[in-house]
């Protein structure tokens, strides 16, 4: 927080310095300690739908392989599941949170953004029609991204050696899914009507699961009532195959997806950022 801080302090002083020049200096200012990790607006909650109550939340360790050139070097944020009657969710943790500020103080520079990797959305299920809603944030935009798909089951390979897992004995399956080689690890002790993630089709609720470059822990198990919110849409519906292209693009040309007519600049440190030196390595968690 304080390396944020400072980096938030520096881009102050910047559009300071900007507004005393001319009018076509940059409107909006954005340092990074690093360039690979990206803005993401936060949304007021006062709009948002409410769409069910859970019954039972499980919060989950999310880690995933920084670089595809460093596999010691992972970073990690946390994933909550939301279960309910009707409806489930699955979401970053930090979205909430940003969000959350965002709505007690009514100020987008006070908590208005999270910088993070966005390596995962958000994913609604409605259980009754067995249909998945997944949501993206836009860097560095208020645009929400929205598209719809069937909750298909995937056809689990079921057997090995059980482990524990916050005391339940989860039975090991594996899949290829999106394109990538999974992992999981279940409770048939806990059957739930909805899952981590996009995972479906074990009768229980999974507690690990790990590909090469991604990986999901389960830290926490609780009945609790939350409201589960869905936020108010503010950007056309794409299919996922759009919503891929798009994310590929602003991985490989950042700077020509969100500089938005010169409107915005970017800086690593104090390292000035154009579509000259900057590229994000892409290495998305569905890859088909």
């Amino acid at each position: 927080m304080k390396a944020l801080r400072k980096f938030c302090l520096y881009a102050l002083s910047l559009l300071a310095f900007g507004q005393g020049r001319a009018q076509n200096e940059p409107k909006h200012l954005y340092v990074f300690k690093d360039r690979n990790y990206l803005c993401l607006r936060a949304v007021d909650l006062s709009d948002a739908a409410v769409l069910d109550s859970s019954q039972l939340v499980a919060t989950y360790r999310y880690s995933y392989q920084k670089e595809l050139w460093n596999p010691l070097r992972w970073s990690e944020t946390e994933v909550v599941l939301q279960i309910g009657a009707r409806w489930s969710k699955c979401f970053p943790a930090v979205l909430r949170q940003i969000d959350e500020q965002l709505t007690r103080t009514g100020d987008g520079s006070a908590g208005g953004r999270g910088v993070f990797s966005p390596r995962i959305g958000t994913v609604y299920e409605n259980l009754a029609k067995h249909r998945l809603s997944s949501e993206h944030r836009y860097p560095f935009s208020d645009r929400l991204i929205r598209y719809d798909e069937p909750a298909d089951t995937t056809v689990w390979r079921v057997g090995g050696e059980a482990v524990e897992v916050l005391g339940y004995a989860c039975i090991p399956a594996t899949a290829t899914f999106r394109g990538r080689e999974w992992t999981i690890w279940f409770a048939p002790d806990l059957p739930a009507a909805a899952n981590l993630w996009l995972f479906r089709g074990v009768p229980g609720l999974i507690l690990r699961a790990e590909t090469a470059q991604f990986r999901f822990e389960c830290t926490a198990i609780r009945p609790s009532r939350e409201a589960i919110l869905q936020l108010k849409a503010n950007g056309r519906k794409l299919s996922r195959e759009r919503w891929r292209s798009l994310e590929r693009h602003y991985h490989e040309e950042p700077y020509r997806a969100f500089n938005n007519n010169d409107e915005n600049a970017f800086f690593e440190d104090r390292f000035r950022l154009n579509g000259d030196n900057w590229t994000i390595e892409y290495n998305p968690i569905e890859l088909e």
